[in-house]
């Protein structure tokens, strides 16, 4: 395994996204059609100023239920709460010349399980934890053989 080789190689490039202003309806679609945890939240020109998880949401959505059991105001809270509200800002981010060594650490060392990857100040990708564990494996099974 070259812990030392840059995270570009297994990080996916140009993943999905959301804005501040999307709402956090839009967030949980994105979660139910597709196969991944976090989603970037970018501003217009490509910075990033956030992530949600999955248990973002699902915190979200406890406090509303929480908060009421009225169905009315949990669907009118819906369709006002955008992403900025739920998100998680300034994430800690890498750049994809940074090493798989490097990323490992902080996931180690940090409670979160992605990374925005960015190159002069704009997004291009993300790193997962589950990315860098599918790597091991990969590399593990290849040293097998």
């Amino acid at each position: 395994m070259k812990l030392n080789e840059s995270i570009s190689k297994i990080m996916t490039h140009m993943p999905k996204f959301v804005r501040p202003t999307d709402s956090i309806m839009k967030v949980l679609d994105l979660f139910e059609l597709n196969d991944f945890h976090h989603v970037p939240v970018i501003e217009r020109g490509g910075k990033v100023i956030g992530i949600i998880s999955r248990i973002d949401v699902l915190k979200y959505f406890k406090n509303i239920a929480s908060e009421s059991s009225g169905e009315y105001y949990t669907q009118m809270n819906n369709l006002v709460t955008q992403a900025k509200d739920v998100m998680t800002t300034n994430p800690i981010s890498l750049e994809p010349d940074d090493t798989i060594a490097l990323a490992a650490d902080i996931f180690m060392t940090n409670k979160f399980h992605a990374l925005p990857i960015v190159e002069d100040n704009q997004m291009v990708g993300i790193l997962t934890s589950h990315d860098l564990l599918h790597y091991a494996y990969k590399n593990i099974v290849a040293q097998e053989y």
